[in-house]
């Protein structure tokens, strides 16, 4: 167990704006450290130990979200909450 938080929350919003649309995924779980937030979406970094990950997650879903849709992925911690934000585009349909 990695921490001791009893009262376990995972919240799951979305928003659909006229040119966008933005998911966030946020828990209390303890937050995560400054000094980790400056490095969490480089490859190979991990808080875990070695045998529990590669460190790759963060990497490759920011990488998806950048590259395959033309998206935004971000992080901000505070006060023990983490939250998780994906922007993705809408594609103009061309009406005929």
């Amino acid at each position: 167990v990695q921490n001791s938080i009893l009262m376990r929350e995972i919240s799951i919003r979305t928003k659909k704006e006229k040119n966008y649309v933005l998911l966030e995924f946020g828990d209390n779980a303890g937050g995560i450290k400054e000094k980790d937030l400056e490095k969490i979406f480089e490859p190979y970094f991990s808080t875990k130990h070695a045998s529990q990950g590669t460190g790759l997650g963060l990497f490759m879903s920011r990488m998806i979200c950048e590259q395959g849709l033309n998206g935004m992925m971000d992080v901000k911690s505070k006060r023990g909450i983490t939250t998780f934000s994906i922007t993705i585009p809408l594609e103009e349909k061309n009406e005929k």
